[in-house]
């Protein structure tokens, strides 16, 4: 059987098999092997490169089963990093072939709740920076129809995804598909690079609300300055606030004692511009360690990879121009 045969077949006995104690039922062996198989065989997968697995359930059925091609320096599990995945809809009548991140970081990092909105955010910022690339996907939430919370998140982690209906799908169209989100696979790692914590990300900036309320913000200040438009911006902004006040997902697990060990190591004091630190209302000094080599380029979240900042310093050299930067170094 070829593998939209075995689709097929899983989404004609899925439903019926996770009715039963979770087991070694046919839908078990179809994603676990045969399934799996024939994906490699279709599109020539390389598995000293890439990891190709499904599940339907660790213990118990999954309300959306799936099969995964990951690559391995990125990832060896779908619970965190970013991979290629097939996805069954919760009634098993269409597939998505999809470009997704892993949920399970986001959950143990935020909860179940921001973990969604920072995923959400991540997902949009990876889809603009391949706004020229898999033109025949959709950006967004695929729509799973899930009700439990590893499904919405399967849902909130999509980057980019393609619909299919499985009772109309052929062994080509699934080739050709997968084919694509594989090369735009790659094209992300080469953006990014191997993790998906290796970047900033503003939540805010992804919020179709806010953006939305920005917008019109904007008109409403693009003209000389009176009363009555002051008065408008007001009536605005009271009757739009903001729906997200998070901004920043830093996602990289630091370790803290590095940090601390750098700062008072350096008794707090600024190494650039050496500022003595202000008094935190819990009577700490306050300062920030910085990574010289950014974690987002590869730099090593190490005590000789650290230096100690004030926060004016810091906020320059991360956020500044080029000759910002150069006359604070001065």
């Amino acid at each position: 059987m070829n593998s939209t045969e075995l689709i097929k077949e899983l989404s004609a006995i899925y439903l019926a098999d996770s009715e039963l104690p979770f087991g070694q039922q046919r839908s078990n062996e179809l994603l676990s092997r045969d399934l799996k198989s024939s994906i490699v065989e279709l599109c020539n997968i390389d598995e000293s490169k890439y990891k190709v697995y499904g599940s339907a359930g660790t213990g118990n059925w999954s309300e959306i089963p799936w099969l995964a091609i990951l690559d391995k320096e990125i990832s060896a599990t779908t619970r965190k990093g970013y991979y290629v995945v097939l996805l069954f809809d919760k009634e098993i009548r269409n597939l998505f072939i999809c470009l997704s991140v892993g949920w399970t970081q986001f959950e143990e990092e935020y909860g179940t709740k921001d973990g969604r909105i920072q995923s959400n955010a991540l997902c949009k910022h990876y889809a603009n920076l391949l706004k020229n690339n898999g033109s025949d996907f959709d950006h967004g939430n695929v729509p799973l129809n899930a009700i439990n919370n590893l499904g919405k998140g399967y849902e909130a982690g999509s980057i980019l995804f393609k619909k299919h209906a499985i009772k109309d799908l052929v062994n080509s169209e699934l080739r050709r598909d997968l084919d694509e989100v594989m090369g735009v696979y790659r094209v992300l790692r080469g953006l990014v690079g191997d993790s998906i914590l290796n970047i900033e990300v503003d939540a805010e900036k992804y919020d179709d609300q806010i953006h939305d309320f920005k917008k019109e913000i904007a008109k409403s200040t693009f003209k000389p300055i009176s009363d009555d438009s002051i008065e408008k911006l007001i009536l605005e902004a009271e009757a739009n606030p903001p729906a997200i006040k998070e901004k920043l997902i830093k996602q990289i697990p630091r370790n803290r004692k590095y940090s601390l060990y750098i700062k008072q190591k350096s008794n707090f004091i600024c190494s650039v511009c050496n500022r003595k630190p202000f008094i935190q209302k819990n009577g700490q000094p306050y300062a920030e360690a910085d990574h010289v080599n950014p974690l987002g380029l590869r730099g090593d979240d190490s005590p000789k990879n650290m230096r100690c900042l004030c926060a004016q310093c810091h906020a320059v050299i991360t956020y500044g121009s080029d000759e910002e930067v150069r006359g604070l170094l001065a």
